[in-house]
């Protein structure tokens, strides 16, 4: 994020105008956290156009948009770009230190595949085969729309 207010900072010292582009998701690169974005107007294509306020970034909050998806980039400078916003998302991330939102609902999946209740007559089994497929299907929706 520091990257985003210096460069905000750096613009409004200089009198330099931020500027937007309306355009088309050409691909995407979720790990590297960049997309390429073609312009409606027909510019030239835009890389590594930032899903997250500067590159490197591990941790934070990304929204993958889906190839093909409308975009609005906003120009930090005239070499560097940022999707601001997304008419459809293809997945998102969410990580803080050490854990992400996929891990964490996985986790809290596999804990529910060995519940077991405490009743009068002992303790009981593990869910039964009905539920754990609903788990299974919870998991694969989970990872279809989340990274970790």
């Amino acid at each position: 994020m520091r990257q985003i207010s210096d460069a905000i900072k750096y613009l409004a010292i200089k009198g330099e105008e931020i500027y937007l582009v309306q355009g088309r998701v050409t691909a995407v690169d979720p790990k590297a956290r960049v997309c390429s974005v073609k312009p409606i107007d027909g510019s030239a294509e835009i890389h590594n156009c930032l899903l997250q306020g500067a590159y490197g970034y591990a941790k934070g909050f990304v929204l993958v948009p889906k190839k093909n998806s409308k975009v609005i980039v906003g120009f930090l400078s005239p070499n560097e770009a940022a999707v601001l916003l997304t008419s459809e998302i293809e997945k998102l991330q969410l990580t803080t230190t050490g854990e992400s939102l996929q891990k964490l609902l996985l986790d809290l999946c596999a804990t529910i595949e060995q519940l077991t209740v405490s009743t009068p007559a002992g303790p009981s089994g593990t869910p039964l085969p009905p539920t754990i497929q609903a788990i299974n299907n919870l998991k694969q929706r989970i990872k279809n729309f989340l990274i970790e």
